[in-house]
């Protein structure tokens, strides 16, 4: 975060990204959070705008590539397979 002279503030976009995480697991308005963290309602909602439209426009693997991790003594059962993403997603099929 830098402050300029003319007393406003500027933040990246990796500092916008943290700013965002925090508003997901807050559970709280759009408009609390801000009065909370000080930041302009305005401001916030451009950035959410502005990171929703660069995610839109990132381009998805057409595959994914998924390895199972066994070990020897592992049974890789026919009726269901479980996904675990790196995300935290996880993906059940066939339970």
């Amino acid at each position: 975060m830098k402050i300029r002279s003319n007393g406003k503030v500027y933040r990246s976009e990796s500092e916008w990204r943290e700013i965002f995480v925090r508003y997901a697991g807050s559970g709280l308005s759009q408009e609390c959070f801000c009065s909370q963290e000080g930041l302009a309602l305005s401001t916030f909602n451009k950035w959410q705008k502005r990171l929703d439209e660069s995610r839109a426009g990132a381009e998805l693997p057409q595959f994914l590539e998924l390895k199972p991790e066994l070990s020897p003594r592992d049974k890789l059962s026919v009726n269901s397979v479980e996904f675990l993403f790196p995300s935290g997603l996880q993906v059940r099929i066939g339970v």
